[in-house]
């Protein structure tokens, strides 16, 4: 079968719609000033461990067995394969606007629930965001390596479809372009950022990474050729109290967890996200 502009993979499936939901509150202004009670502010370190191969393109190609040029992927200091902090949030912004009730990036004001979290740039009118992204770099020299895959060339479709999700690829289409990327079992440590994030909104980040142990979200390029799946595990979190007193509480391990799943309890989906949640789980 050929691939072309007018071919949708066959892994191909829409997710359902959630009906936008507006922020309210204090939410809806940003809350950097200060840091306010019964909110998480810190950080949360996190592996990032591919399940597939991952490839997060760069737009250079790379040389590969003496003259060969191949698509290559982001490189970061010593030369080290990163994931850009941008290709983490933008994978699960895009999760979490299907679960939560986003704005679908249209022109959102007042602020959607997920723009009063991860930010917003809506013609004159800049909200910085509650949530940031640190690239994901290789905690050791070993723990990454590359690969050639080769996918089909890739879906562009004319006209909109829906946002895009992929299952795996169970007899993919003949394989036309040798790409660089990663290997199976690569890991990446990242970091998030947290200002004033409220526990539910928190958990609404946790399940669009899959915290749930449901599914696996995808990254970079590939997805409708099967790659990109990726598996979130906790590291770290050191968490503020206030600005008077400076303490921080540092947590990990089994301590963490319990932490990880009280917040994403915390989430209760709205109408509509059990239907993408379905999807994400292959079982719609």
């Amino acid at each position: 079968m050929g691939w072309n502009q007018n071919t949708v993979p066959k892994s191909y499936v829409a997710l359902p719609a959630v009906g936008r939901i507006q922020a309210k509150g204090p939410e809806a202004a940003g809350l950097h000033d200060r840091i306010l009670p019964g909110r998480i502010t810190g950080t949360l370190t996190f592996d990032i461990v591919a399940v597939d191969p991952v490839r997060v393109g760069s737009g250079r190609p790379e040389r590969v067995g003496g003259d060969k040029l191949v698509p290559g992927i982001v490189f970061g200091p010593g030369n080290q394969p990163v994931i850009p902090g941008s290709s983490i949030k933008g994978m699960l912004r895009s999760l979490a606007e299907a679960l939560g009730g986003g704005c679908d990036t249209q022109d959102c004001r007042p602020p959607c629930v997920v723009c009063a979290l991860f930010g917003q740039i809506s013609g004159n009118r800049q909200l910085m965001g509650r949530i940031g992204f640190g690239d994901a770099t290789p905690p050791g020299k070993k723990d990454v390596r590359l690969s050639l895959a080769s996918t089909p060339r890739g879906f562009r479709p004319r006209r909109p479809v829906g946002r895009r999700w992929y299952r795996p690829v169970q007899a993919p289409d003949a394989k036309k372009i040798q790409q660089l990327a990663v290997t199976p079992n690569s890991r990446f440590r990242g970091r998030w950022q947290l200002v004033n994030v409220r526990p539910d909104e928190l958990g609404l980040v946790l399940t669009a990474a899959g915290f749930d142990g449901s599914f696996l979200p995808r990254i970079g390029g590939g997805k409708y050729a099967g790659l990109g799946r990726v598996r979130f595990e906790p590291v770290e979190a050191r968490l503020r109290g206030d600005y008077r007193t400076g303490r921080w509480t540092v947590l990990s391990g089994e301590d963490l967890q319990q932490h990880i799943d009280q917040w994403r309890k915390a989430w209760k989906p709205p109408e509509g996200a059990n239907r993408v949640l379905a999807v994400l789980r292959g079982k719609a």
